[in-house]
């Protein structure tokens, strides 16, 4: 009995302990120009959502725009934003802070294709639409090397073979724990895919990427998969533009 508390208690600590995470796509408003889009982000959406998120249960927000090597229908800016529990979130939603934030982004985003998901654990297969967590990690976010990669389905692939590289590049990271890789949360749409990465320190994640493994799983994918963009999250606070993160700490 006394095991069976045990193993109870730990197994609630450690989902307790494990952070909740909501996957952001946001695309502007039509009649909003990239210039004052751009601007706005800078100007208030981030600065806005550090200022109403902090103390209430966000604890990490890695804003990035995309680069526009894209193809047509990428979003404007994508956000990997973490709260302490799922707990935390919806109370924050329901906050005087959650509902000031909705209107500072509903000025430039466009509803309806703007939309947050929340990542389920990846098992074997993916499907579009859907956002992935790939390890059961409560690493900080902010203590690491981030890094956003896009990745473009190739115009000549079906959409079972860009599903099955997807399935096989995730497969294939798991194993790249041992090479410093803390977690990777990644959205998975219909021609793109968007994949925010952990590591314990940028020479892990460079060292990782010249070794032969590496190397062979990227060219087992990139049939299906090609890379668009390859991009190291700034920890210092500052003005981004096409192609540039911040990883930002509460």
């Amino acid at each position: 009995m006394k095991k069976l508390i045990f193993f109870l208690f730990l197994t609630t600590s450690l989902a307790e302990a494990t952070p909740y995470y909501r996957f952001w796509r946001g695309h502007k408003k039509p009649e909003i120009s990239n210039a004052i889009f751009q601007n706005g982000l800078n100007s208030q959406v981030i600065p806005k959502t550090i200022r109403l998120g902090s103390g209430k249960g966000m604890i990490g927000y890695l804003p990035a725009i995309p680069s526009r090597n894209g193809p047509k229908g990428t979003p404007e800016e994508v956000a990997l934003i973490i709260y302490k529990s799922k707990a935390h979130y919806k109370k924050y939603l329901s906050s005087d802070e959650g509902k000031k934030l909705g209107e500072v982004q509903w000025s430039y985003f466009r509803k309806g294709l703007s939309n947050s998901k929340a990542p389920e654990r990846f098992k074997t297969k993916v499907k579009v639409g859907k956002a992935y967590e790939l390890l059961h990690s409560s690493h900080d976010w902010s203590s690491g090397h981030t890094v956003l990669t896009t990745r473009v389905k190739r115009r000549n692939s079906e959409t079972s073979e860009y599903l099955k590289s997807i399935e096989a590049l995730l497969a294939g990271s798991k194993d790249y724990q041992r090479s410093g890789l803390q977690q990777m949360i990644i959205l998975v749409s219909d021609d793109l895919t968007y994949a925010y990465t952990l590591w314990d320190s940028k020479k892990s994640y460079n060292r990782l990427k010249k070794t032969q493994a590496y190397v062979n799983l990227i060219a087992k994918v990139q049939s299906d998969l090609a890379l668009v963009d390859e991009v190291s999250l700034n920890k210092n606070k500052g003005r981004i533009s096409p192609g540039q993160g911040l990883n930002l700490k509460f």
